[in-house]
């Protein structure tokens, strides 16, 4: 059986009636939600519909080479988050074919692709691509080696996406220069 009491005055114990613990907790569930809300909502105005000139950047075209799934999922939701276009690219087989048909303002290259050597296919790419090579942090050797073979740039995993994006961003615009 419930006490019905008039709003705000408390119970003996000090409990509060039924009916205003109910609506207190409402409000408080549905606040985090409406705040989650709002704050996306605020998100996609400033970081998307770059056509309607909301953002003044120039958005790049990307061809990611990368085998591992985890990594290569990550980098393309953050590029595409951030307005470029992205293809994603598994094996070193199909790059040269992709590279034709996307025509990429910038290539990321994993150095350590499994069916094939990176640095060769780093040498065919830098002559018609701008190419930002993603290497180990086990291997020492690998980003001057990548720099001497014409890479723009170079990455060490594990990176942050955000870094990434920051590269892609400040690299775009020499790309489509």
């Amino acid at each position: 059986m419930r006490t019905r009491a008039a709003p705000g005055r408390r119970l003996l114990g000090g409990l509060t009636p039924l009916d205003e613990q109910q609506s207190e907790q409402e409000q408080a569930d549905h606040r985090p939600e409406r705040q989650i809300r709002e704050a996306r909502d605020d998100c996609r105005r400033t970081t998307a519909y770059p056509r309607m000139g909301i953002i003044e950047t120039t958005m790049a075209r990307v061809l990611v080479v990368e085998d591992e799934p985890n990594i290569g999922a990550i980098i393309v939701f953050k590029l595409e988050r951030e307005g470029h276009t992205v293809t994603w690219v598994t094996e070193a087989t199909g790059v040269t074919a992709a590279a034709l048909a996307f025509r990429p303002d910038l290539v990321l290259l994993d150095s350590t692709l499994p069916d094939s050597d990176a640095f060769l296919l780093l040498e065919r790419l830098v002559p018609s691509n701008l190419v930002v090579m993603l290497t180990e942090f086990r291997d020492a050797a690998a980003p001057e080696r990548a720099r001497r073979a014409g890479a723009a740039a170079t990455v060490e995993k594990p990176f942050k996406p955000t870094q990434l994006a920051r590269l892609v961003a400040q690299l775009a615009p020499v790309a489509s220069a």
